[in-house]
């Protein structure tokens, strides 16, 4: 899917260069900013893939749910964590610089294999919200 998103980018760039040539600059600067901004956005997601020189591990993070029966993963959607808490007795988490208390029923029990914490948020109308949290190792 990503690279999809890299080829619309490139499209848009090179449009955008074509369309100020032919002297449309308000419109083809226009253009080359969208492509861009979505370059951007690529570089700069905090999503990640697993790591495809473990493919063990795919079957256990997709069998992973939280305690409120919420599915986590579906192989390619871990969250990259900015860092993790604990406090009052439940968790908090950064993710893209701003915190979130993790809800009790998003909490995923059992062994963490990896070590490192795991996180899968989601995106709704009212913003983003922890959808499964998997603590790691404290240090």
């Amino acid at each position: 899917m990503i690279w999809f998103w890299i080829f619309v980018a490139v499209v848009l760039i090179f449009l955008g260069l074509f369309v100020a040539s032919q002297g449309g600059h308000g419109l083809g600067s226009a253009i080359c900013t969208v492509g861009v901004v979505i370059l951007l956005v690529l570089l700069v997601s905090p999503s990640v893939a697993h790591d495809h020189n473990h493919p063990e591990r795919n079957a256990w993070l997709k069998s992973l749910h939280a305690v409120n029966k919420t599915w986590c993963c579906d192989g390619n959607d871990i969250d990259a964590i900015g860092d993790w808490e604990t406090k009052g007795g439940g968790y908090r988490v950064k993710f893209r610089g701003q915190w979130f208390d993790v809800p009790e029923g998003a909490i995923v029990d059992g062994p963490n294999k990896l070590g490192e914490p795991l996180l899968w948020m989601s995106k709704g109308y009212s913003g983003l919200s922890v959808r499964c949290f998997m603590p790691g190792m404290l240090s």
